[in-house]
């Protein structure tokens, strides 16, 4: 940038601008605007710093020598800067910083009102109508291998489902714990079920059918362990099922190997627990949750009774679509039990 002192520049922007010579006018980078009545204000734009001090200092030079230019003087030629004017590294980097702290605050913000809020005990039995909500499931904290102490915090919500099991289906031996999405709840619930049983003496089998996302032999600390997916192969169901207790004995999901559904859709699933159904007095079953897939519904044929678990996370839609499904399957459904809200602390943390 460069400015002329000029006399009697009584001329507008347009006019000073064309008493510049056309063979050095640098248009269209190159502006010229009055200031202040005398004075012209001369801009060049570049990439380079020097090819636009050039440009500027010979277009005031230009019309210095143009016959109708007033008489003027450069009043201030342009230089060249020492430091580029644009990027700022400095400048950027702050702006960049203040700006995404902003974002990711809002970000936050909005990411905590979607976030799925513990359903009220209303929208509770209204999902699950017109079925019993049997109670709340509470959190077990720690890694697994699963403890006793699990059963204790859960032993009132067990005495009430097999309470209820005992008005409505008083003659059912095959129980099926499924849940409508995440897994871990259900699997908890399962054991928790079989071990209770087992301390009233019942002789009880703990199956997990979930042999998609198998979870029991985590649970039970059981790694490597054949199971039900050994037995569907033709190995001897004898062989794997594994006593943990006195009356109390498992079946984990074994080595899974080829298409899992395939292999729940065979007939060889209904002859197994129809075995078992001779050796033990009650089988527990967890199947993976409904959101997976269809395997629970495969099961869910063969079982007496079901009970659905929603985890504290799970949307009323969601309950509503898996109870639908359960009765197109022709699943008799117990009842549906609740994650608490130690259990909804976790997952949300999970996710975030």
């Amino acid at each position: 940038v460069g400015s002329l002192l000029c006399e009697k520049l009584s001329a507008n922007t347009t006019e000073v601008s064309d008493a510049f010579p056309q063979a050095i006018r640098p248009v269209p980078i190159a502006t010229a605007s009055v200031l202040s009545g005398d004075r012209l204000r001369v801009e060049v734009r570049s990439e380079s710093a020097v090819v636009a001090a050039d440009a500027a200092n010979a277009y005031m030079d230009a019309f210095l020598h143009t016959r109708s230019a007033p008489v003027a003087f450069v009043n201030a030629p342009a230089v060249q800067p020492n430091a580029p004017v644009e990027p700022r590294p400095v400048r950027s980097a702050i702006l960049g910083a203040l700006i995404g702290m902003v974002l990711g605050l809002a970000a936050t913000g909005v990411a905590h009102r979607l976030a799925p809020r513990p359903l009220t005990a209303v929208q509770r039995t209204r999902a699950v109508a017109p079925h019993t909500v049997l109670g709340e499931l509470p959190s077990v904290a720690g890694t697994w291998p699963l403890t006793n102490a699990s059963t204790d915090r859960a032993r009132s919500l067990i005495t009430s489902i097999l309470h209820e099991r005992s008005i409505v289906r008083p003659d059912a031996r095959v129980l099926q714990v499924v849940a409508v999405r995440r897994d871990r709840p259900a699997t908890e619930l399962c054991i928790d079920i079989a071990r209770v049983l087992a301390e009233k003496g019942v002789n009880v089998l703990i199956l997990d059918a979930a042999i998609t996302r198998p979870e029991v032999h985590q649970a039970l600390g059981l790694e490597g362990a054949s199971g039900l997916a050994d037995v569907l192969r033709g190995e001897p169901i004898e062989s794997s099922i594994v006593p943990i207790g006195d009356q109390l004995s498992v079946m984990v999901a074994g080595t899974i190997t080829g298409n899992a559904m395939a292999v729940l859709s065979s007939r060889q699933v209904e002859s197994t627990i129809a075995t078992a159904r001779t050796t033990f007095d009650q089988i527990v079953v967890v199947s993976p949750g409904l959101a997976s897939g269809s395997a629970s519904l495969i099961v869910g044929r063969l079982v007496d009774a079901t009970v659905l678990v929603a985890d504290a996370d799970d949307e009323e839609s969601q309950i509503v679509e898996a109870i639908d499904q359960l009765e197109l399957s022709k699943a008799f459904i117990l009842g549906a039990v609740f994650a608490g809200e130690a259990t909804a602390s976790r997952t949300k943390a999970e996710r975030q």
